[in-house]
């Protein structure tokens, strides 16, 4: 499936360089594999980009835009949202050529009718892990790009419309890492806390789908004693207006 167009659209390539739509914004990028492309798009389509990158040097670049774009802005890739940002090599944060692979991880983890295990030895910006996570799998992140990973996008549906600041602290009475899900418990609760603040009254297999968003084995820290992880049908859709 690829992005829906008032998402993400590649307008116009050409002369080393691409035009893109992500979200609100258009913006002009290096693209060196279309360094003998011809445009297609006017002069003054490509000059009313709202932010140009310039420069390729192993010490990046830089940005040239207009006054008043967000520092941060988001896209959505079916339930999938991605946090952009503009860096200083040019980058944002997303590559959308990749929805493809994303769907397919998503449709592969869903055929298999079971919880699985998956290991993203590159996970960089996280769509891979994102799409396999809402696929219902559990899932190792390694080699993530610098913030990846963020609360919000387990619960960025829950969310929408919403204006409540929000501080997150976690802690445990046990050690990190030591293979008792130290995350599991913490996604748990954001999801009870999360729904509440969102107003809302979840059951508690509605509740268990909620947390496992954020950490797959976060589904069996809601039940109390012992708790069997099994594949579920449940679909959560939010819709805060």
């Amino acid at each position: 499936m690829a992005f829906a167009p008032e998402e993400y659209s590649l307008i116009d390539f050409g002369e080393g360089r691409r035009l893109e739509r992500f979200g609100p914004l258009v913006l002009d990028r290096p693209c060196p594999a279309a360094d003998q492309a011809p445009r297609s798009a006017t002069a003054a389509r490509w000059a009313a980009a709202d932010a140009r990158f310039g420069g390729r040097s192993p010490n990046g670049g830089a940005w040239s835009e207009r006054p008043g774009l967000p520092e941060r802005w988001t896209v959505r890739h079916g339930a999938i949202r991605f946090e952009l940002k503009r860096t200083g090599f040019g980058h944002l944060g997303i590559f959308p050529e990749q929805a493809v692979n994303w769907d397919w991880i998503a449709g592969q983890l869903r055929a298999t009718g079971s919880v699985l295990r998956v290991l993203n030895l590159f996970a960089y910006t996280g769509g891979c892990t994102m799409a396999a996570a809402r696929a219902g799998a559990e899932v190792v992140h390694v080699d993530a790009a610098q913030a990846v990973g963020r609360v919000p996008i387990a619960f960025d549906d829950l969310t929408v419309g919403m204006d409540l600041p929000a501080r997150v602290e976690s802690s445990n009475n046990f050690p990190a890492g030591a293979g008792i899900a130290s995350s599991a418990s913490a996604f748990a609760a954001l999801a009870l806390a999360a729904s509440k603040a969102a107003g809302l009254e979840l059951s508690e297999p509605e509740l268990s789908a909620l947390a496992r968003r954020g950490s797959g084995s976060a589904c069996r820290s809601i039940p109390d004693g012992f708790v069997e992880w099994l594949p579920s049908d449940i679909s959560l859709e939010f819709r805060t207006e």
